[in-house]
Order: C-alpha cells, then sequence, then structure tokens
C-alpha cells in the first residue's frame, strides 16, 4: 500500500485499511499526523509526515533497526533521498528510492507493529530526534 499510486482505493477488506480505518487515537503537530490502533492482538502507530520533516538517515537507520517492534515498513524522506523501509524482525530492507520514483510521494510514511503494546507517544520522540534541517 506504500507504493500504490495515488489514485489507487484499497478495498475495506483490506488489513491496511482496517488499521487506517479503526484507529483508536488520532494526534496532529504541526506537520505530523500519529495514528494509533490495534486488532487481533497486535498494535499498530503510523505516522504521515508533511514534506517539510527530512530524517538524517544514519540516525534513522539506527533507531528504526533497534526499535523493540516485530515490524517497521514506510517511505521517509531523507537527506539522502527518500527511502524504502522495510523491517521484519531482524530482516531489514533499506533502499534509496530512485528519483523518478519519489517524485510521486507528497509525504513520508511510517508504521510499525508490535505484539505487545507500546509507549507511541515516546517512540514518536525518538523519532523526531532523527530528523534534520530540510536540505
Amino acid at each position: 500500500w506504500l507504493t500504490l499510486p495515488r489514485s489507487v482505493v484499497l478495498s475495506e477488506e483490506s488489513s491496511v485499511q482496517h488499521v487506517l480505518n479503526s484507529n483508536k487515537r488520532s494526534f496532529e503537530r504541526a506537520g505530523l499526523e500519529r495514528k494509533e490502533s490495534s486488532f487481533n492482538g497486535a498494535y499498530t502507530c503510523g505516522w504521515l509526515l508533511e514534506t517539510c520533516f527530512y530524517f538524517e538517515a544514519d540516525k534513522l537507520h539506527n533507531f528504526l533497526q533497534h526499535c523493540l517492534v516485530m515490524r517497521v515498513k514506510g517511505i521517509v524522506q531523507t537527506d539522502k533521498g527518500w527511502v524504502f523501509v522495510n523491517r521484519m524482525d531482524d530482516d531489514w530492507e533499506w533502499q534509496i528510492a530512485p528519483p523518478e520514483t519519489a517524485a510521486q510521494w507528497q509525504q513520508s510514511r511510517l508504521e510499525m507493529l508490535s505484539d505487545i503494546p507500546q509507549n507511541w507517544e515516546k517512540l514518536e520522540e525518538q523519532l523526531c530526534v532523527c530528523v534534520t534541517a530540510q536540505v
């Protein structure tokens, strides 16, 4: 769902759509929106970040690699370009997107999935530490 064109509409049966529509809590601050949800014994949190958010790639990579969640996926804007992130336990993918692909994205999107409750606010604070000045 992260790489689908913006014109694609997910069906109501889609588990991703279920998570996005059934959020328990939603928080917003300037340019950043956080949505939390839980379903079937899993806990999820997703962030949408406006293009004013650039991440320092090395800091973000380190943070995402070591946060104690089962799954991390997203497309984020960094000081090294747009990056695809996909981590399932210890399996890790971190790939800089080609410029022609990255041109279609208008905001960074990041989602974490855990099998135990998380302090999403604290994780968000740690995520924001990875933000750098716009390049």
